[in-house]
């Protein structure tokens, strides 16, 4: 049975919350390498505002603060051009991160940070040349995931899909892998490979509310309320519940149960609508 066609409401609510997850790597709002932490909606209501894109920057690439290669004045530029990118200063921080690769040309996690400033300048193309060399050097699971990623958040899926394959070969039990890849394949327009892929993930970790919120958008997406709404309310309940507020008090300061409440609000303005 085909799922019946999404209504516009939900579509362009999907289209959104995608946009926010689909460049997400395993994140449980780590600490941002080059920008801090992952920053969340502080006020507004579930209808009136926006949820803020996470981070870009990958976690999976370590802690610039304590660099664990590279000789000891290499690791002193790349101290310092840490603190630049977390200043915001990231075209200097680029040009510091250089000098730490031309000190020590092997330097892969030098590599690997002045990539993702260089996504945070939009230079895409910079940031996958950094990333091939860091795969040169080692070509790990962590060195395809960070590239994996990189694609994903660009509108790469195809290339992003190879790069996660790659990965879970290495790391089969790894939960954000395959949720990451299925949002590749969501982009792709591929729903069962997609769904199949969250499902595992939910399987691997079936505590972690942001799977079931996920699974919850590709749902709606394919216009299964039904199932949508089972996801996101048990992903609100993992997520710890609506917020005990107080009176006259509507803020939800926690990204994930904003979304979930928010998609679960809208699925139920469609519901009503089509029981008009």
């Amino acid at each position: 049975m085909n799922p019946r066609p999404a209504d516009r409401g939900i579509s362009v609510l999907c289209s959104v919350i995608l946009v926010v997850v689909a460049g997400c790597v395993d994140e449980s709002s780590q600490r941002s390498a080059v920008t801090g932490d992952a920053s969340a909606p502080t006020e507004g209501t579930p209808v009136a505002q926006e949820p803020r894109a996470p981070s870009q920057l990958s976690a999976v690439t370590g802690n610039a603060d304590t660099p664990t290669e590279g000789t000891p004045i290499a690791q002193e530029a790349f101290r310092e051009a840490a603190r630049l990118g977390k200043s915001g200063k990231y075209k200097e921080a680029v040009q510091v991160y250089s000098r730490a690769i031309e000190l020590d040309p092997g330097y892969r996690d030098a590599y690997v940070f002045r990539a993702l400033t260089y996504q945070e300048l939009g230079n895409f193309a910079a940031a996958i040349r950094d990333l091939d060399t860091v795969v040169a050097l080692d070509p790990s699971a962590t060195s395809c995931r960070s590239r994996a990623d990189l694609y994903a958040r660009n509108g790469y899926p195809d290339k992003a899909i190879i790069d996660y394959d790659k990965f879970l070969e290495l790391n089969p039990t790894d939960a954000g892998g395959h949720r990451n890849r299925a949002i590749a394949y969501g982009e792709k327009d591929d729903y069962r490979r997609a769904t199949a892929g969250i499902t595992k993930a939910i399987q691997l970790e079936p505590d972690e509310p942001r799977w079931r919120f996920d699974r919850g958008i590709l749902k709606a997406q394919q216009g299964d309320y039904d199932g949508a709404m089972r996801d996101a309310e048990e992903a609100l309940r993992l997520a710890g519940g609506v917020p005990d507020l107080r009176p006259g008090e509507r803020r939800v300061t926690d990204e994930l149960t904003f979304n979930c409440m928010r998609l679960i609000a809208d699925l139920e303005k469609a519901g009503a609508k089509r029981a008009r």
